[in-house]
This record gives C-alpha cells, sequence and structure tokens, in this order.
C-alpha cells in the first residue's frame, strides 16, 4: 500500500473540473453527518471550502440531478443552505447505534467516480480531521475493481429499499447500467473485470441479526490463503467502553488467533482512555501516538495542499487542530497482509453488527514493517512505544461512545415527514411514527417550520400551508424544528421528504414565470457572449431572488418599471425575443441529440428537450398575468417547437405538453388549440 498525501479538497476539485466538460447525472452520499456548506458546494462543483450561497441556476441545477444523501436522522442540523427537491435519507438507527458509513458516488455521463473512507462531509473531515479515503474513476477503459462498485449499488439498493426512494432507485439503475454496459464490453475484448478491493458492510439486513463486518473479514482472510495471525495494526480514534465484556482486540483474539505483536495507532489525547485489554492478549502491545503539537512537516503537506508557501505568514503562525479520524486495520500473518480502510473504529459495536460501517479490504504484499512504518509517518505518528503507560482500566471515563452522543428529549418515535398535496390540493406536512399511538407524543413538542408553528391531528397531518410561501423558501426552511415542551434549550430537526407527485413536478416549481424558465434555456443566469442582432431583453428578465435574498418582497421595483412590467404589449415583445432565442437553442440541442447513436437518444431527449418543454407549459399554462388568448398562443408555439424539435432529434416521441397545460383553458380555448395543433402537422 502506498501512502499518498492529498487532501480532499484537491480531490473532488479534480471530480468537479472533469464535470465542467462531462456533466454530473447523479449523486449519492453517505455520511453519519454533514455541513450544508461543504453539501451545497459539492453538489454545485465549487471548492468545498468556499463561502458560496447558491443561486436560481444552482437550485435548478441540483433538482435535475436529484442528489440523494443518506445520513444519521439524530445529525439533521438548521441547514440554511440545503435545498428542496434535494433527496435527504435520514436513517434512524435503534438506541445506542448510529448511521456510521461515509462514501460518495458521482456519475457522470462517461464515468463514475467513488470516493470512500473515513470522512464526514463536514468542515473538519474534509480539511481538519486526520483521514484515510479511497479513490475509484470507472468507464469505459477502467474497469479494475467493477464487480466493488456492483457490490456498494446492491447494498445500497437493498439496504435502503424500505424508503422506497424514487430519486435513489433512478441514480443506482443508471449507475448499474453504466457498470454492466463497461463490464460486458471488457468481457467482448476477451478480458475479465478484475477486483481487488473487496466491500465489508457491517450493521446492513433485515432482519436483524444485520450483516458482521468481522464475519466479512474473517471470512476474506480465509479465502486468501490467510494463515496464523502474527501482527496487528489499528488506527482508530474510539474504542470499546470500560464497561465491555471484550474488546474488539480480544474478539479478534478468539477468531484469528492471538497475535504476536499488536500496534494501536491514536490521539495522544485519548492515551488516557484506553486500557491493556484494548490491544488484546498479544505477547507484545505497541502504542504510537499522534502529538497534539504537529509538526513541521505535517504544516508544509497542509500548506502545498492549499496551495501556499510553507513559510511565508500569516500560515506559519496559524493554530492548525488536526484531530484523528482515519479508521484502518491491517493482519499479518508472516508473509501477506490483509489491510481494511473505511468507516469502522476499533470497536465490537463497529465490527460486529450494531452500527452501519462500510469499508474495503484488500491483501497487500509490501513489506510489514514498512507498512507500520508508512502508516505512522502518515499519520505524524511517534517513534516511541508508550504502551507502559496503559493500565488493566483507563483512568478517565472513555468519551462519547463512538460518534454516538445522549439527546435528552429527543424525537425517536419521529420516522420521516413528508410533505404532499392532499386531496383538498393543500400543502401539507404528515409525520410518520413507529407507531399510530406514538403520534400523541407530538403533544408533547413545539413544533415549528420555518418560523411557522406547526399543528398536528391525530394523524400526524398537519394544518394547510401557504404554497406560495412554500416555494420562496427554496433555501432555508427544510427542516422541521422540534422542541421539547419543559425544555427550552433542547432544539432537533428533523428534515421532510417531497412525495412522488411533487418531485415529479419539481421543476416547474422552480421558477418564478415562463420569463424566467426561458433565461435559465439560454443561461442568462450564466455570463453568455450578445447577439447584436436581437434587442437586450435581459433588463426585461425579473431579478434573481432566490439566492441571497430569500424574501419575496424584497425586491421593490419602482412605480415606472413595475407599469412596464404588467403592460401586456411589452410583457409579449419581451417573451418573443427570449422565445426566438430559446426556440434556437432547444432546437441547436435537438441536432445533437440527433447526432448520438441511438442508444443514447432517448435518455438526452427527455434531459435536455421533452423535460424543458414540459415544463414551460405548465410555467406558462399556469401565468394569471397572461390572457387565455395569450396563453393559448404561447402554448401553441410550445407545441410546434416539440414536433420540430423531436423530428431534428432523430424522430423523438413528441412529449405530451396539453395534459400539462390545458386544465387551465376553458374548453373552447382548448378545443381550439387542439384543433390548431393538428391542423398544424
Amino acid at each position: 500500500m502506498t501512502i499518498a498525501h492529498r487532501s480532499l479538497r484537491e480531490l473532488f476539485q479534480d471530480i468537479a473540473e472533469a464535470a465542467t466538460v462531462d456533466p454530473v447525472r447523479h449523486l449519492v452520499a453517505l455520511t453519519y453527518e454533514f455541513d450544508d456548506q461543504q453539501l451545497i458546494n459539492l453538489l454545485t462543483q465549487r471548492a468545498l471550502d468556499e463561502a458560496w450561497e447558491p443561486r436560481g441556476f444552482d437550485l435548478r441545477q441540483i433538482a435535475r440531478i436529484a442528489p440523494v444523501v443518506i445520513y444519521d436522522a439524530r445529525n439533521t442540523r438548521d441547514g440554511q443552505l440545503t435545498p428542496h427537491f434535494l433527496e435527504l435519507l435520514a436513517v434512524h438507527m435503534p438506541a445506542y447505534s448510529c448511521h456510521h458509513p461515509k462514501a460518495v458516488l458521482v456519475a457522470l455521463g462517461r464515468a463514475i467516480h467513488l470516493v470512500l473512507g473515513s470522512m464526514n462531509l463536514t468542515r473538519t473531515g474534509l480539511f481538519s480531521n486526520r483521514e484515510v479515503a479511497l479513490h475509484w474513476r470507472f468507464d469505459a477503459d477502467t474497469t479494475a475493481d467493477m464487480p466493488l462498485l456492483t457490490e456498494l449499488l446492491t447494498l445500497l439498493r437493498t439496504g435502503h429499499a424500505d424508503v422506497k426512494s424514487k430519486p435513489l432507485k433512478a441514480a443506482l439503475d443508471a449507475m448499474q447500467a453504466q457498470a454492466h454496459a463497461w463490464s460486458e464490453a471488457t468481457r467482448a475484448d476477451g478480458r475479465q473485470p478484475t477486483q481487488r478491493h473487496h466491500l465489508i458492510a457491517s450493521g446492513y439486513g433485515e432482519p436483524k441479526p444485520a450483516i458482521a463486518g468481522l464475519d466479512q473479514l474473517v471470512s476474506l482472510w480465509s479465502r486468501g490463503g490467510g494463515k496464523a495471525l502474527r501482527e496487528v495494526l489499528a488506527v482508530s480514534p474510539f474504542f470499546d467502553l470500560p464497561s465491555a465484556n471484550a474488546t474488539l482486540a480480544e474478539t479478534l483474539d478468539t477468531r484469528l488467533g492471538v497475535p504476536e505483536r499488536f500496534t494501536l495507532i491514536t490521539d495522544e489525547t485519548v492515551v488516557p482512555q484506553i486500557m491493556r485489554r484494548h490491544l488484546g492478549g498479544c505477547g507484545e502491545p505497541v502504542l504510537r501516538v499522534i502529538p497534539e503539537t504537529i509538526s513541521h512537516a505535517e504544516r508544509a503537506r497542509i500548506a502545498r495542499a492549499n496551495d501556499r508557501v510553507v513559510d511565508r505568514p500569516p500560515f506559519a503562525d496559524l493554530s492548525l487542530t488536526r484531530r484523528l479520524h482515519a479508521k484502518l486495520l491491517a493482519l499479518h500473518d508472516g508473509d501477506r497482509t490483509l489491510v481494511y480502510a473505511g468507516s469502522a473504529n476499533l470497536t465490537r459495536k463497529a465490527w460486529l453488527g450494531a452500527n452501519r460501517e462500510l469499508g474495503v479490504a484488500w491483501w497487500h504484499d509490501g513489506p510489514w514493517e514498512k507498512l507500520v512504518s508508512d502508516v505512522a509517518a502518515g499519520l505524524s505518528g511517534g517513534a516511541a512505544n508508550l504502551a507502559a503507560r496503559l493500565t488493566s482500566t483507563p483512568p478517565e471515563p472513555a468519551s462519547a461512545d463512538e460518534d454516538y452522543a445522549e439527546l435528552p428529549g429527543y424525537p425517536d418515535f419521529v420516522h420521516g415527514v413528508t410533505l404532499a398535496r392532499n386531496d383538498d390540493g393543500a400543502l401539507r406536512f404528515t409525520v410518520h411514527a413507529d407507531s399510530p399511538s406514538a403520534l400523541g407524543k407530538l403533544a408533547d413538542f413545539d413544533v415549528n417550520w420555518a418560523g411557522e408553528a406547526l399543528r398536528f391531528d391525530a394523524q400526524g397531518l398537519s394544518q394547510p400551508l401557504d404554497e406560495a410561501l412554500v416555494y420562496a423558501r427554496l433555501l432555508g426552511g427544510r427542516h422541521l424544528r422540534f422542541s421539547p415542551r419543559g425544555q427550552p434549550d433542547a432544539v432537533y430537526w428533523q428534515p421532510f421528504r417531497h412525495d412522488s407527485a411533487l418531485w415529479a413536478e419539481r421543476e416547474q416549481h422552480l421558477y418564478a414565470s415562463a420569463m424566467d424558465w426561458l433565461g435559465d434555456v439560454l443561461g442568462l443566469d450564466r455570463p453568455l457572449p450578445a447577439d447584436p442582432n436581437e434587442a437586450d431583453v435581459d433588463a426585461e428578465l425579473p431579478p434573481d431572488t432566490t439566492g441571497a435574498d430569500h424574501d419575496p418582497n424584497s425586491a421593490k421595483p419602482d412605480s415606472a418599471a413595475a407599469e412596464r412590467a404588467t403592460n401586456p404589449t411589452v410583457r409579449m415583445q419581451a417573451y418573443l425575443s427570449l422565445f426566438a432565442r430559446a426556440e434556437r437553442e432547444l432546437l441547436r440541442r435537438a441536432d445533437q441529440i440527433g447526432a448520438l447513436p441511438a442508444v443514447e437518444r432517448e435518455a438526452a431527449w427527455q434531459r435536455q428537450v421533452a423535460t424543458p418543454l414540459q415544463t414551460g407549459a405548465r410555467l406558462v399554462a399556469r401565468d394569471a398575468a397572461d390572457t387565455p388568448a395569450a396563453r393559448v398562443f404561447k402554448l401553441g408555439e410550445l407545441m410546434l417547437l416539440a414536433k420540430a424539435a423531436a423530428t431534428r432529434a432523430g424522430g423523438q416521441t413528441v412529449p405530451n405538453l396539453q395534459d400539462a397545460s390545458l386544465p387551465a383553458l376553458s374548453p373552447p380555448l382548448q378545443e381550439w388549440l387542439v384543433q390548431v395543433t393538428a391542423e398544424s402537422t
């Protein structure tokens, strides 16, 4: 194993740069917790440490990708940057256990990236902690370890089948299809996809008992011809509690035999919490600690990772904190070494199935002493053996049991919240509980959403919500605030999911008007070269208030501008000018689709032309500022464009814009529009 020092910031930046020429199609992230800033930067392909607040264009791009974030429900925070139409799958684990895997899957059109290790999507996880991460890039020419990717996709499909998430299923289906096509092409060339790294998952599976990661590791040891265990190397910041009947090291002794030497690398600050039993019954215990003071060599690595000169002030004077968060386990039989890296700490909870964990294991053929030396040096561990400091019981109580923290008054009975349109047409929240009787516990909480107090009936259904207010909060307002009555300082957050009907129509809720939609088709949120042959109609576009300013009433146009904006002639002129440009853009896309291989056309057609046209039709139909005749005219233009584009895209199916838009028109106008459309063919 080669120890390479590479910042996660640099790694994700490389993926973002690849996405500029090969756009992101899907993203699935697994984490214990996340910071909304780092998550939004990842989703918008910006530098992970940038203080960026997304604008309207970013929110629409996120909604189209439909990213999925799977995390531990207890770690929901008041995410002021977390947008709507991001699929948050909050995993509700039993008490004293947690959802602990850390991995990111980014699917581009021609490649899939997998980053897996010990890091959460937090500022500390990405920039401050000492972490371990592995990166794979899969494509048509790079199919090594493709079985690892398919194992992970299968695990996600089965392990989260209970949430019935369409965005997750769509992402997994697309990545599975890519992986299958690449693997088949490899076999057609007379080669087989090779596998060096093997997935080690723990805590997944129903019914209980869940899969135990230790069972998988022991099985891999046996299948790989592992002999009597002689040496163990472990890197971990957390350990079994002193009250445990057995430590993980003692369990390893039972399963694989007592090693001659057990080397543990951890932070100096946690040594008072470690006892001799944490290293099992080995003949020679070795404890190597990482000092609190950061060495000059590590400061130099940090500086290079951040494009700084090492000794240039003020960097040289910065107070840096580096906490160990990496998790690694290596087993050596005298000849070969089985190495694990991932999310599992050196605890029975991590390895015997209580927590959900994720990692990979592989056989390493290099010298054992060099492996130990490289790992210690890579983590800035000291050379001295401090095992003599270990006692039979730790002099200080252990810190929080792994990453799990007690949360007094936490609403454990809540198993999810859904935003849906009910039979009466109103938007409401529905709280789902572990049993119908548990919904009565809602009375013990003050529940608030974005400043609005929520009231729930016996079925967990809230009062009707102001629809305009819901979609004005494309940022913030993403979680419900639960505060147990009698504990004013205790505040807990619960995310909500959009039901399938709202999710399917998400595009139309991301635009203020059809004009806003036309501007997005033309990329007017981004700098584009002006067309000198056309009037400058960009000024007619309403200001984008979906980003930095969340108050829909904050932009106050002057009276002249307001009058001009409501003038029907001016509105139509501005619309037609933009529509002419958007028409050329959509036909250009159609021509490009027509030139694609036949197997790729349908997906590209739906994504690049059909769905945008359907969104435009809905926006035109709902625009109350237009007369019915104006709406009929605009819908007719869209239908003609849809037919022309379908022909130029290689004979694609014309999207049905009538079902989306005609209900907004009176029956005579509907009949007339259908007739005009039929005659135009």
